[in-house]
């Protein structure tokens, strides 16, 4: 009945069925044509989350200005690139976006918390803005992909040939934080007085953690992240917060994982690269935490089916210390973990040849390239011709250069896969 003419009216609007956090609400009520759906990386870190909002904020207010406030049949949707089960591991971002905005993550939306099988059915043009990354199976096939911000390197090169004169591409390795870019579009479109002082604290902490705090020694920042805080050091005036304990905060609430269990640590700053016919390597992203301080954690689960329910067939692990108080402290290490013995043969090899950038040094024994010293599950790691072979295979290397992250481990593993699958 009541419930009934709710869902009639639902559909004969065009609605879009979600878990709708209350900004949506007004839309819902609206005839739609078109769902512009902004959606970050699958980390979901503050880079990732942050440059997603702001091109949300752009978008939306573009559109309002042009077409009128109440007139459009567009729902512009933000969409944090994770589940609402996992949204809580995301500390850094759910305190920076209340400590800025005073969004509680009622307001915000994740994922899964739209059906999307609903839009469809109802004839709605879904669009699609990618930030923070360059290639989304599971959205392309979603909607209609039209524009790209990012600053890693070129995932599927193939599809975006293919797609290039459809979508709009910035696209700048080099840059320290994908919010830089899109802030940067920000303050080209609209005058500098008209953005908040709130927005302009969210760009500057979210640029100040991705590029570790301008850290030399990391060198994860150029020019324009150097020239963009300058910019909201001059526009925020006597509100600019000092760097170095605004960097601080973020790291110690970013660091909050104690009560997290191992597949938790791991997924909350994970990316997955798969080839053509769906072998899988997930890459975790560690902050404030030694990477083989989670191989150890690794002795505490079911590996067998932490791999199997992933789909997993080798992960690794990247850890990063900063200790900026000391000196610009950083260390770097690196951890891979495969029963597939061929596959975990190959990462090794192009993680350790010297065009990698990575310079690596095995940790475990002073000479040896496979230390033996590992254990997981109680079980000696060992070496097997049988890639069926219930054992795990793990090495742990230092990082000598610390200014190589997961963007240039990433290419690394997708062209291992790539040639994996030929």
């Amino acid at each position: 009945n009541n419930n009934n003419n709710n869902n009639d009216n639902r559909n004969n609007n065009n609605d879009v069925k979600t878990n709708s956090p209350p900004y949506l609400m007004k839309k819902r009520e609206a005839k739609l044509d078109t769902v512009h759906v902004i959606v970050g990386n699958e980390s979901c870190d503050l880079d990732s989350a942050v440059s997603c909002l702001l091109m949300f904020h752009i978008i939306s207010k573009m559109s309002d200005e042009i077409n009128g406030k109440d007139k459009t049949r567009t729902l512009y949707i933000p969409l944090l690139n994770t589940t609402r089960d996992m949204l809580d591991t995301k500390c850094e971002v759910l305190w920076f976006l209340q400590k800025t905005l005073n969004i509680d993550k009622s307001f915000l939306t994740c994922k899964d918390d739209i059906d999307w099988n609903e839009i469809k059915k109802n004839g709605v043009e879904v669009l699609i803005t990618l930030v923070d990354h360059n290639y989304n199976e599971e959205f392309k096939d979603i909607g209609k992909i039209v524009e790209i911000i990012d600053h890693h390197q070129i995932q599927n090169p193939e599809w975006l040939m293919a797609n290039h004169a459809n979508v709009r591409l910035t696209l700048d390795t080099s840059v320290g934080s994908c919010t830089t870019l899109v802030a940067e579009r920000l303050f080209y479109i609209y005058a500098e007085h008209h953005v908040s002082d709130e927005i302009l604290l969210l760009i500057y902490g979210t640029v100040l953690l991705d590029t570790i705090c301008l850290s030399e020694k990391a060198k994860r920042y150029t020019r324009r992240d150097v020239y963009l805080l300058k910019k909201l050091d001059y526009l925020l005036g006597s509100k600019k917060p000092v760097r170095n304990e605004l960097y601080k905060q973020l790291v110690d609430v970013k660091n909050s994982f104690k009560d997290l269990n191992f597949e938790q640590l791991m997924k909350r700053d994970l990316k997955v690269f798969r080839d053509k016919h769906g072998m899988q390597v997930g890459i975790a992203s560690l902050f404030g935490m030694a990477a083989r301080e989670a191989l150890g954690l690794a002795a505490s689960i079911d590996l067998d089916q932490f791999f199997q329910q992933n789909n997993y067939e080798a992960f690794i692990v990247m850890g990063l210390i900063a200790d900026l108080d000391h000196s610009d402290s950083i260390s770097r290490d690196l951890v891979l973990i495969s029963a597939n013995k061929r596959l975990f043969d190959e990462l090794c090899q192009a993680f350790e040849q010297d065009t990698s950038k990575l310079d690596l040094v095995p940790i475990g024994s002073d000479s040896s390239p496979d230390p033996e010293d590992n254990i997981i599950n109680n079980r000696k790691i060992v070496d097997s011709s049988n890639d069926c072979s219930p054992f795990y295979k793990a090495r742990i290397w230092l990082q000598r250069n610390v200014t190589s992250s997961r963007k240039v481990v990433a290419p690394l593993v997708l062209k291992v896969l790539h040639d994996s699958a030929q």
